[in-house]
């Protein structure tokens, strides 16, 4: 007997090819974000002394992401590209799912095509598939949370309802937002027993399992000294939820036009018509699937917006995949020649315009159309790392050529860029000392002063705006300087690379 493979799968194969094209080429080409140094910074610590494994619940951050990037550093010279590479696996990881996905509830192999089609695609998805955040993680565990738990009921089968715990288990295990998935899951009963209520009590026994083990796995946290700022760190970042009685619409309107604007820019904007048509197409057939899927991307998106006390794209993330789907659906069951035609060509302009974003993102980000709060924090702001690979380059051929020299480097904050940055590049280098040296600054530094008197090189990193001097005052002599995006304004930040004289 001979095996046939299913031909839509040569296309899947084909998407995820252009997917990792796509996510795997020329990962440097971002200068390093703050957020990224740091997660990266504690994998590469993690590595070298495996005691501190859980080292990121001191700033409130589950470690999981950091886990895997530890494994796999050693397989690259640069660590940040490390750290981008597993995002990117992860994001291939996603796209197979809301294939998956798309076939088990819908049944429909051009649907299912289309929806990792976009997903691969869309700048949204992709900007940080190529970074090293958690939110790609998060993103492909929360939609093979959602097929492992609905196979387990349409199928009554406790060892798939034993598979989604483990990976529900390993979404709280990224990022705290993993609850929405928790507090979802019960929906799936409706997709599956037709609203019938002896149904529904008979069907909630394959749930118990998946919320069992996701438990016990969320609960290896408390092994960390820090477990108790888990909750406490998530305060800065959301409103409690009386702010819902209290302020019901700020800052959920304008985060909403945000959160479209994100939308609007990344999807791009031509996806909404493929949204409303994939709800049209599938609304007579699956009416209750696409209302459950809908509420899997909403709901989340509806709580960001009302709770959130800062709105970013990277927030929404999750969501996405499953909005992918309903967008897939498209060209689900479209008899209306009409119909048909328009859905044609929105998938046409959807690939051509996201492929020219893509290619302006991948190889000249500062021309790629981007979201303001995007923009700023990535490429013109502090947060921006632009110019510190080359800074950690300079000082470490010092420091190579002149091994007896101990080089102690000064860098702005404790945290992030580019503090967390230079340790990340400078990690392991023996006569190198990173040290944190604050903001706002308006003279040297004494403990550099000090360091300088005692016949040691010294260096200081600084941007532009915390320093609150001027350079010709400083006993400095300035080596380089890093200009940064331009600001709408037309203002521009820079890193100031430095000599302590």
């Amino acid at each position: 007997m001979r095996f046939k493979i299913d031909k839509s799968y040569y296309l899947l194969a084909l998407i995820i090819l252009v997917a990792c094209v796509l996510r795997f080429y020329k990962l440097d080409s971002l200068p390093i974000f703050a957020d990224e140094s740091i997660y990266v910074r504690w994998a590469q610590i993690i590595k070298n002394e495996p005691t501190l494994r859980f080292i990121p619940l001191s700033d409130g951050k589950p470690p999981l992401y950091m886990w895997v990037v530890w494994q796999v550093l050693t397989l690259f010279k640069d660590p940040l590209v490390a750290g981008r590479f597993v995002s990117g696996m992860f994001g291939l990881v996603t796209i197979v799912g809301i294939y998956f996905t798309s076939i088990i509830i819908f049944n429909n192999k051009k649907s299912a095509l289309l929806a990792s089609l976009i997903y691969a695609l869309s700048p949204l998805s992709l900007f940080f598939d190529r970074m090293a955040l958690v939110d790609a993680m998060l993103a492909a565990f929360g939609i093979w949370t959602f097929y492992f738990a609905y196979l387990s009921l349409k199928l009554q089968r406790y060892d798939l309802a034993m598979l989604a715990g483990f990976v529900l288990g390993a979404a709280f295990l990224t990022k705290p937002p993993a609850l929405f998935f928790a507090l979802l899951l019960p929906t799936l009963l409706l997709m599956v027993s037709k609203v019938n209520l002896n149904k529904i009590a008979r069907n909630v026994k394959y749930l118990l399992p998946t919320y069992l083990i996701a438990f016990v796995i969320y609960n290896v946290l408390r092994l960390g000294p820090n477990f108790y700022l888990l909750m406490r760190r998530n305060y800065d970042y959301v409103y409690p939820y009386s702010h819902l009685l209290t302020s019901p619409f700020s800052p959920l309107i304008s985060h909403s036009t945000a959160i479209f604007n994100y939308i609007w820019i990344w999807g791009p904007g031509i996806l909404f018509i493929l949204l409303i048509l994939g709800k049209i197409s599938a609304f007579k057939k699956k009416s209750k699937e696409l209302f459950i899927i809908a509420l899997w991307a909403l709901i989340p998106i509806f709580a960001v917006a009302e709770f959130s006390k800062t709105i970013t794209v990277r927030y929404i993330l999750f969501t996405y995949p499953f909005a992918a789907i309903i967008m897939g659906l498209s060209v689900y069951n479209l008899k209306n020649k009409l119909f048909k035609n328009i859905s044609l060509i929105a998938v046409t302009i959807f690939v051509g315009y996201a492929l020219f974003i893509d290619y302006k993102l991948i190889s000249k980000v500062e021309a790629a159309p981007m979201p303001r709060s995007e923009r700023s924090g990535y490429l013109e702001e502090w947060t921006a790392g632009t110019g510190i690979q080359e800074i950690a380059n300079t000082i470490r051929d010092f420091a190579f050529a002149n091994p007896k020299t101990q080089v102690i480097v000064g860098a702005e904050g404790s945290f992030g860029t580019p503090f967390s940055a230079l340790e990340l590049y400078l990690n392991g280098i023996p006569n190198i000392v990173v040290i944190g040296i604050g903001v706002g600054l308006t003279d040297v530094p004494q403990s550099l002063v000090d360091a300088k008197a005692a016949g040691n090189k010294v260096y200081m990193v600084i941007n532009s705006t915390r320093l609150n001097a001027k350079i010709e005052n400083l006993d400095v002599q300035l080596l380089a300087t890093y200009p940064k995006a331009t600001n709408p304004n037309g203002t521009i930040e820079y890193l100031y690379f430095f000599e302590v004289q």
